[in-house]
């Protein structure tokens, strides 16, 4: 769907705004503190395979780049949940102010021509004017604490699964060498 971000071959969403969600997820990915720990551990993990199970010549075998790319769709992916979010809190907004704007548009304007010319204007294009500021998808300070704090959710999940991973993987290798 266009909710998802995914594999850029199979994702329904437009180049553009695939850039720019591109944009914000290094924007988020280089703000945490713990993105460079990450890479380093990726690094050790592709380093630890390599020695396991020997250099692959297919690309997508690659550890740490499988590693990275799981962690920007993940990333990806919360912020387009926060966007979605915020997007079903907005679009009820959007639709009472057209409801509010045909029935301006259907309103006898006899009222209004006894407004002096330059008022009527103003109050109308004052009207427009907010009506654009709900029409716009803004990035916020507030939700891009939003952001932050689903990020760090699913980060959190995400470092728990891979240590249980990671645990499970030493087990096994023991089992294995007794």
């Amino acid at each position: 769907s266009e909710w998802h971000y995914g594999d850029e071959k199979r994702t329904k969403l437009s180049p553009y705004t695939r850039e720019k969600l591109d944009e914000l997820t290094k924007y988020v990915l280089t703000k945490e503190p713990e993105y460079q720990e990450y890479i380093q551990i990726s690094k050790s993990l592709k380093e630890e395979a390599k020695s396991l199970y020997g250099e692959s010549k297919r690309e997508s075998k690659d550890a740490e780049k499988n590693a990275l790319f799981d962690l920007k769709k993940r990333t990806g992916n919360a912020i387009l949940t926060e966007l979605k979010k915020q997007d079903s809190q907005i679009k009820p907004l959007i639709e009472s102010m057209d409801q509010m704007q045909s029935i301006y548009n259907e309103r006898s304007f006899r009222t209004l021509k006894q407004l002096p010319t330059n008022e009527y204007k103003y109050s109308y294009e004052e009207f427009m004017k907010r009506r654009k500021q709900f029409q716009q998808r803004v990035v916020t300070q507030r939700s891009l604490r939003q952001l932050n704090r689903t990020i760090n959710a699913h980060e959190e999940k995400y470092h728990a699964s891979k240590a249980y991973e990671e645990q499970q993987r030493r087990i096994q290798m023991e089992q294995e060498r007794q």
